[in-house]
């Protein structure tokens, strides 16, 4: 499985082992520390599995930081760079032949790469409770404010109206929510990912969701 969501096998995994600062056994842990030196980023984790059709065998490499996951992405595109790719894929064999280790058809071998901090960030944000959210519009007072809503990693205030939502964005008040909403996540940002790249933080109307959405959560999430 690959790591999208907190929930995800290689996400918990890789959180344990962030915790317990536990080493990886070779190969992986040689593997992981020249990839660390041969693309100046930081491996937390390395998972072997295997994926259907045909039991191909894939390694999940999984980096801390999201800008480090993008160095192996192709420029302005969401597909793995494929240079990376079999460029780890050949150190991976050379290591395992080395060591006599090599149990896994490499040649069959296919490499994605993860980044830890997204899913951390978007883990800090599920936390946040309905009475965190019930809370902040209490102290927030606002009565053009019609829900605060989290997904993923960000949050949404919602106004009213589109006039409500332009007249809030011209006197600034994206910086005020984005502090307000911050100190509620601090608590559970576990890795400080929060803190060290802020939440992400959006203006919107319900007029806007009930005109272009058709009221609907699934049409706005598209």
């Amino acid at each position: 499985m690959t790591m999208i969501m907190p929930s995800d096998l290689d996400y918990k995994q890789t959180k344990q082992l962030k915790i317990s600062g536990g080493l990886l056994p070779s190969p992986h842990r040689e593997l992981a520390d020249w990839i660390n030196v041969h693309y100046e980023v930081q491996v937390l984790n390395l998972v072997l599995d295997t994926i259907e059709p045909n039991s191909r065998p894939r390694l999940n490499v999984i980096l801390e930081w999201a800008a480090d996951g993008q160095k192996f992405r192709q420029k302005n595109s969401p597909n793995f760079d494929g240079d990376a790719q079999r460029t780890v894929q050949k150190q991976f064999a050379s290591l395992t032949k080395k060591m006599g280790l090599q149990t896994t058809d490499v040649s069959r071998l296919l490499v994605i790469f993860s980044a830890f901090e997204s899913v951390a960030r978007i883990e800090a944000n599920q936390r946040v409770t309905d009475r965190d959210i019930t809370n902040l519009k209490a102290t927030l007072a606002d009565p053009e404010l019609w829900k605060i809503r989290t997904c993923f990693d960000g949050v949404t205030f919602f106004f009213y109206t589109d006039a409500q939502l332009k007249a809030h964005q011209d006197m600034g008040a994206h910086d005020l929510y984005m502090r307000e909403y911050s100190r509620l996540t601090e608590p559970y940002d576990e890795f400080g990912y929060l803190r060290t790249r802020g939440i992400s933080v959006s203006l919107d109307s319900k007029e806007n969701f009930d005109t272009n959405f058709q009221g609907n959560w699934f049409y706005y999430d598209r």
